[in-house]
């Protein structure tokens, strides 16, 4: 007859860890306690780890894939912005005009100036200043956009259509300005400078 020996052991874990008593059977017996890779082991559970590395598995790549939307949405509204930003030149105007558009956005809003030169040079719709005279709003699908403009000449509250259609600025003006003069082609399609 055999008879199985019981011992009972303290064991002391790293400093800030409580102590555990840990019951080992017979030499060879699977419940007995060990020591591996640095975690404590008894009874088949991780005595270190909170989770179970599965689970921690998981909630990396769910904060993974979290992450990924959370980018691709604050990205999307800033792509569109970044498509409008820049400065257009009239590529195709008469050799008796020019055009130009400077953009910045902010978000969804669009600041900025137009340049428009007429009558080989003798109307300058511009301003040295840089102060803006086109100020709108992209629309949500965030290829275009409705702006209001005025002219250096004392016209006002004229209004426009912008919109980015294979890497072009598409410029048609919807309501010429009131009170004044403007020089501003009614449509022109632009590339980006």
């Amino acid at each position: 007859m055999s008879v199985a020996r019981l011992d009972v052991h303290e064991i002391r874990l790293e400093p800030g860890l409580e102590t555990a008593r840990a019951r080992g059977n017979a030499p060879g017996s699977p419940t007995r306690t060990k020591f591996e890779n640095k975690n404590f082991w008894m009874n088949g559970r991780i005595g270190r780890l909170p989770l179970k590395p599965q689970r921690v598995r998981v909630l990396r790549m769910n904060a993974f894939y979290l992450g990924c939307i959370l980018t691709a949405i604050s990205a999307n509204g800033r792509a569109y912005a970044h498509s409008f930003e820049g400065s257009w030149n009239w590529s195709v105007a008469p050799s008796t005009r020019t055009f130009s558009i400077e953009l910045n956005a902010h978000g969804n809003v669009l600041k900025g100036q137009y340049c428009a030169v007429a009558e080989n040079g003798n109307r300058t719709d511009c301003d040295d200043e840089r102060n803006t005279n086109i100020d709108g709003v992209i629309d949500r699908t965030g290829q275009s956009a409705t702006v209001h403009f005025s002219s250096f000449f004392g016209a006002k509250n004229g209004k426009a259509r912008i919109a980015i259609q294979n890497d072009h600025l598409l410029w048609h003006i919807t309501k010429n300005p009131d009170d004044g003069e403007f020089y501003a082609p009614s449509d022109a399609v632009l590339d980006r400078h």
